[in-house]
């Protein structure tokens, strides 16, 4: 009676799991650009939420095209369409794929619902500047847009602004240049809703960052005064440096804390530090497992392995960014590399030992 109980029990979860991915997939996907246009006429802000404007979006590629010349209609011809968001080194013309260097200009018509609530934009760094209007007027804006490297002026910063369209339908422009990194274009995902929801997860989302990046510095503080009082024991250096560079992190990625502070922050120097947290912080982590597990041991993997971070590290401090974001992909093989050996040495106690009582 106990095992039918039990087998009842497990079908009924499992029934109600179905029922939910179910319900999951039911759901109306929500509305995608389309040869530049987006029908958000049944769009509800208040029920449905925030909308990312995703999708095909008029692309005119080597050209600032201005809002009223899209006013006027005498806007020139496009270069196609452009899925956001994406770079545009992917992006294909005469069969050739575009370099990272350019400039241009996107275009989205939105047709809005008849709701009056004051609406805003929220828009993440993209590479590497751009200005964004909506019906003509800016509503957010990077650095400095130009045609070449001399006039563009590069900058990572959270953008979240509203705007009022008065239930009018959204004429939206937006002009990128890139001739500082080696991706270019519109990277990340730009997200419109009420006013007051976005808000309320950007401050909620500014809590739970700096609550963890305190709780991150306070650890390595603490890691980094037991080094002090004990040299010997190097494991906690090692950690002060993995936790402190994980705390740095937060603030020079996602909402991009440290511009929004020192908003007169170079790029460079912002870009080179958060490189800089992808190389220093794995490398402490691998250094610390290593001084824990094996700390006598002559490891050659963990010395190739660090060797390689210093090089990156060195690329990253004497070239320009638009060098040194090529080191990206290479650091993240060489992470994913550093945390597979390390669980390689955590875990390789525990084999050596079903090894020897197999053996026994």
């Amino acid at each position: 009676m106990m095992g039918v109980s039990k087998t009842k029990t497990w079908a009924f979860l499992f029934f109600i799991y179905l029922l939910i991915g179910c319900a999951e997939n039911s759901q109306t996907p929500p509305p995608k650009a389309s040869h530049g246009l987006m029908d958000l006429s049944s769009w509800d802000f208040k029920s449905d939420g925030n909308i990312n404007l995703n999708g095909e979006w008029e692309f005119y590629l080597q050209m600032f095209v201005s809002p009223q010349t899209f006013a006027a209609g005498t806007q020139p011809e496009k270069t196609g369409f452009f899925n956001l968001p994406g770079i545009w080194n992917k992006y294909l013309l005469n069969a050739k794929p575009l370099q990272g260097n350019g400039y241009a200009t996107f275009r989205l018509r939105v047709k809005m619902p008849e709701d009056r609530a004051i609406k805003a934009i929220r828009i993440k760094n993209q590479s590497s500047a751009y200005t964004l209007y909506i019906n003509g007027n800016v509503i957010a804006k990077n650095g400095s847009v130009g045609k070449n490297s001399q006039d563009t002026i590069p900058q990572y910063m959270l953008q979240q602004n509203p705007f009022d369209n008065k239930g009018k339908d959204l004429d939206i422009v937006l002009h990128a240049a890139n001739f500082n990194h080696r991706k270019g274009g519109i990277w990340n995902t730009i997200q419109m809703g009420r006013d007051d929801v976005l808000r309320s997860g950007y401050h909620l989302q500014w809590i739970f960052d700096l609550s963890l990046m305190g709780c991150l510095f306070v650890m390595g503080t603490y890691y980094l005064s037991l080094f002090v009082l004990f040299k010997e024991d190097r494991s906690t250096l090692y950690l002060a440096v993995f936790t402190l560079t994980i705390a740095l992190r937060i603030w020079v990625t996602g909402n991009y804390y440290l511009t929004q502070i020192f908003p007169g922050l170079p790029w460079e120097p912002a870009y080179k530090i958060e490189l800089w947290t992808i190389i220093v912080g794995p490398a402490g982590l691998l250094l610390f497992v290593k001084s824990v597990f094996i700390p006598k041991e002559k490891d050659y993997i963990c010395a190739a392995l660090i060797a390689l971070m210093s090089v990156f590290f060195i690329v990253t401090l004497v070239s320009p960014a638009q060098i040194s974001s090529h080191l990206v992909v290479p650091c993240q093989v060489t992470i994913l590399l550093i945390f597979g050996y390390s669980l390689f040495i955590i875990l390789r106690p525990f084999f050596m030992e079903i090894k020897k009582r197999r053996s026994c």
